[in-house]
């Protein structure tokens, strides 16, 4: 099971090298995106529970802001 959400509020900056282009066919066109990911903990380890990780995709848009979404394969 996959879970795809979006990370609200401020995060901290990537690295513009931590980018890489991916290209894709989007309405029958050729595009190209910017892509980073990165492991982030979502929930702190408990002694009963251990730390619950999410890979975080991020894509750097034309404005140069960066958009976040957490995911997980469950």
């Amino acid at each position: 099971m996959d879970v795809i959400t979006y990370r609200k509020g401020q995060q901290q900056p990537w690295e513009a090298q931590d980018f890489h282009p991916v290209t894709l066919e989007r309405d029958g066109k050729s595009v190209t995106d910017w892509l980073a990911e990165r492991s982030v903990q979502v929930i702190p380890a408990t002694k009963k529970t251990p730390a619950f990780w999410m890979r975080e995709i991020r894509r750097l848009s034309t404005d140069r802001n960066k958009r976040s979404s957490p995911c997980a394969s469950v």
